[in-house]
């Protein structure tokens, strides 16, 4: 699932070294955000970083991923970060997998940026520029951010039919509320009893 697990020393990464060789075939550029990034340092604790894009030398493409970090911390002192890396089409195909005629899932990075939805289109833009009157509408980029959960009903993105759209977030250690998301078909939910 993961697409390969590092594991970096403070100086090593402020140098731009690895602790564990990588696999001769791949190429990451991780190691540029968190030496950038004090979070690890910061926080010592767990965290999800923002997507990012790198290149991958394997299939001279471009691949948009995050990364589930863990500072290492010996005797109370940042010592260094342990993380594996995740295509954002694996949590494409995590939501899919809660797809059907009636529903879809979506999942929303920590940053508002939608990171997998059925509307192609959408991914990789923040929820304001995806869905820009919904959001100005209900507060969506602002709830999410304060890990509030809540839900609505109006037109769904992907369909263009009124849903009930619910937005359920959740946090890794220090790292901003991300969200997973479901629209449901109104009508065809309340079907049953009318």
């Amino acid at each position: 699932i993961g697409l390969g697990t590092k594991v970096y020393s403070k100086d090593n990464v402020e140098a731009g070294g690895e602790v564990v060789p990588p696999d001769p075939k791949e190429v990451w550029t991780g190691a540029d955000e968190l030496a950038n990034s004090p979070e690890p340092e910061r926080t010592k604790a767990e965290y999800l970083t923002a997507p990012y894009e790198f290149d991958d030398a394997a299939t001279g493409g471009k691949v948009k991923a995050i990364s589930f970090c863990v500072p290492l911390v010996a005797s109370g002192n940042f010592v260094g970060v342990a993380g594996v890396d995740y295509s954002l089409n694996t949590l494409k195909e995590f939501a899919a997998l809660y797809n059907s005629d009636d529903r879809y899932a979506f999942i929303i990075a920590g940053d508002a940026t939608l990171i997998a939805h059925p509307k192609e289109e959408a991914v990789g833009k923040p929820l304001g520029e995806a869905i820009p009157d919904l959001d100005a509408k209900y507060g969506i980029t602002e709830k999410l951010r304060s890990g509030q959960p809540f839900h609505y009903v109006d037109t769904a993105l992907a369909t263009g039919k009124r849903a009930l759209v619910i937005y359920t977030p959740f946090q890794i250690g220090k790292s901003a509320p991300w969200s997973f998301g479901m629209s449901i078909d109104y009508d065809l939910m309340l079907a049953p009893v009318k």
